[in-house]
C-alpha cells in the first residue's frame, strides 16, 4: 500500500487511520510548493491534482473518507468499523457522511475565508459559517454526555478518525470548544496511532 501525502491537509487523516491499523505502507511525500501535484505522473494517479491519493494494488482512491472506510472493511478483523450486520453500522455511515459533507466543507469555508485579504474578506459570510460549526458543535457535546468515550461508544472507530480530524482543524483555527467535546480531542490525540502519525511530519 503506498500513501501520497503532504502534511497539514487531509492526508492525515488517512495516515492516522492507516497507524490506527498498524498495517505496513508506503508514504510518498508530495511537494505541493514544487508542483509535484501537477505532474503528469502524478495527474495519472489522481487527476484532479490533489493530496491524498492511495494505492493498494489495483485499487486507487484518493477522498479521504474513501479511503478511510476501504481501509476499514480491508482490515475488518481490527474492528475500526461494525460488521455490516451490526446496529451500529447505521450510525457509522451517518458520522462518516456528516464528517464529509458538514463538518469538513464548513472548516474549509472558515480557512478559506480567513486567507483572504482585508479588503476582499466577506465578515457575514465567515460568521454564517461559524455559526454552523457552532450548531454541529452542540451535537457533537450532546452525543458524549452520556459518558462514551468514542461516537460509537466504548470503541475506536474509522468515523472517530473523520469527525475528530474536523474537531482537531477547529481548534487550529481558533474556534469554540464545549468541554465533552474537548475531553473527547484529548482522548484522540493520545492515542499512539495519532501520535505516530504526527510524530515525524512528512515534507
Amino acid at each position: 500500500m503506498k500513501l501520497y501525502y503532504a502534511p497539514r491537509v487531509r492526508a492525515n487523516r488517512v495516515r492516522w487511520a492507516l497507524e490506527e491499523f498498524g498495517v505496513p505502507y508506503d508514504l510518498v511525500a508530495v511537494d505541493l510548493g514544487a508542483g509535484e501535484h501537477r505532474r503528469p505522473e502524478y495527474l495519472a494517479i489522481h487527476p484532479r491534482g490533489r493530496v491524498p491519493a492511495f494505492v493498494d494494488g489495483e485499487v486507487v482512491l484518493y477522498e479521504s473518507g474513501a479511503i478511510c472506510m476501504y481501509l476499514a472493511d480491508r482490515f475488518s478483523t481490527h474492528g475500526l468499523a461494525p460488521a455490516i450486520d451490526s446496529p451500529l453500522r447505521a450510525a457509522y455511515y451517518n458520522w462518516v457522511a456528516l464528517a464529509m459533507s458538514e463538518l469538513d466543507p464548513t472548516l474549509k469555508l472558515i480557512s478559506d475565508l480567513r486567507r483572504l485579504r482585508e479588503g476582499e474578506r466577506v465578515p457575514v459570510l465567515e460568521q454564517q459559517a461559524v455559526e454552523r460549526w457552532q450548531s454541529d458543535l452542540l451535537l457533537l457535546e450532546a452525543t458524549f454526555v452520556d459518558g462514551r468515550a468514542y461516537l460509537l461508544g466504548a470503541d475506536f472507530s474509522v468515523a472517530d478518525v473523520l469527525v475528530g480530524s474536523c474537531v482537531l482543524w477547529s481548534r487550529t483555527l481558533g474556534l469554540g470548544q464545549a468541554p465533552q467535546v474537548n475531553a473527547y480531542a484529548e482522548r484522540l490525540m493520545a492515542r499512539r496511532g495519532y501520535q505516530r502519525a504526527n510524530a515525524h511530519p512528512a515534507s
